[in-house]
């Protein structure tokens, strides 16, 4: 696994990943997720599906796992603190599962001490009872399902947003809130189509893309469509900024890299892109960047922070 700085420029390195050499011609995919400070980075690989790993990138060594997992990971993420670590999976035995306290202030903890704060798989989700009226469950075509897609922490840290995907080229993804660290039903949402990404903006609206539109869902609210389209998003940390990608249209000239003022919805630094993969923004919120299933890398200091 190679890693590189781009803001320090300096020479790209290898991760350590024992075993690597002999999975052959097995699925070599990964997901890979920065802690806030940039400095750990958890990584999970599916031929090696049994843990996820978790690598210093100061000393630039594996220094723990967690595990073990009956399924590869979809996605992973980090509070916005640091103080809580999930991951979520699709397949026969997908779920979710929430760790606590991995990360100190020289490192990383203990892993055999740090809590394992929760974890629900998509069968009990869905028969779990919620809170209100307000709350449903899964579709009643508990097969449809085929477990979960991205996952994001509030910016509060207190819920988790988890896509619920259901199988089929026509159907309709839900987004469940789940409560931290219980992972009680908060409440599902409803979408139009598959949903390809979600970030939360910092005053607690949740951003979401499916079916090639942008979609935003305020405290209590049903989801509005946004006035642009895009199948990528990353909210700015403080900001009401989102930096999105759309390829709504292939091979054309508005397939391309934009930040959006989520306030006035003004658009601004358009850049032409192709097969954008995955958005972030820096941990100061001075840069955005954005990388291609190529391998090319986009750094974007916008006018409007």
């Amino acid at each position: 696994m190679i890693v590189h700085d781009l803001d320090l420029k300096v020479a790209a390195f290898e991760l350590p990943i024992p075993g690597a050499n002999a999975v052959g011609g097995r699925d070599g995919t990964a997901v890979f997720e920065f802690s806030p400070s940039g400095r750990h980075l958890a990584a999970g690989v599916a031929s090696q599906s049994s843990e996820l790993r978790l690598f210093d990138l100061h000393t630039k060594s594996l220094v723990a796992t967690l595990g073990p997992l009956s399924e590869v990971p979809s996605a992973l993420t980090w509070s916005s603190a640091g103080n809580h670590f999930a991951m979520a999976s699709r397949g026969a035995e997908a779920q979710i599962r929430v760790w606590a306290n991995l990360l100190t202030a020289s490192g990383i903890a203990n892993v055999s001490k740090a809590a394992a704060a929760g974890q629900i798989s998509l069968a009990r989700l869905a028969t779990q009872p919620g809170a209100s009226d307000i709350l449903t469950t899964l579709p009643a075509d508990e097969e449809a399902a085929a477990g979960f897609g991205r996952i994001a922490f509030s910016p509060d840290g207190r819920s988790l947003a988890a896509v619920v995907e259901i199988e089929g080229e026509w159907a309709d993804d839900s987004i469940q809130l789940l409560e931290i660290p219980s992972l009680n039903k908060q409440r599902l949402i409803h979408a139009q189509g598959h949903i390809t990404d979600i970030s939360w903006a910092s005053d607690g609206q949740l951003i979401y893309c499916s079916g090639g539109q942008a979609f935003r869902i305020a405290r209590g609210a049903e989801p509005e469509a946004l006035p642009f389209g895009a199948e990528l998003c990353a909210c700015h940390p403080r900001l009401p900024l989102c930096v999105c990608f759309s390829s709504w249209l292939k091979n054309s000239a508005r397939e391309q890299l934009f930040i959006v003022n989520l306030e006035n919805h003004k658009v601004s630094d358009e850049l032409p892109a192709q097969g954008i993969v995955n958005l972030r923004w820096s941990h100061d919120g001075l840069k955005a960047y954005a990388v291609a299933g190529n391998g090319l890398a986009f750094v974007c200091e916008s006018a409007a922070i």
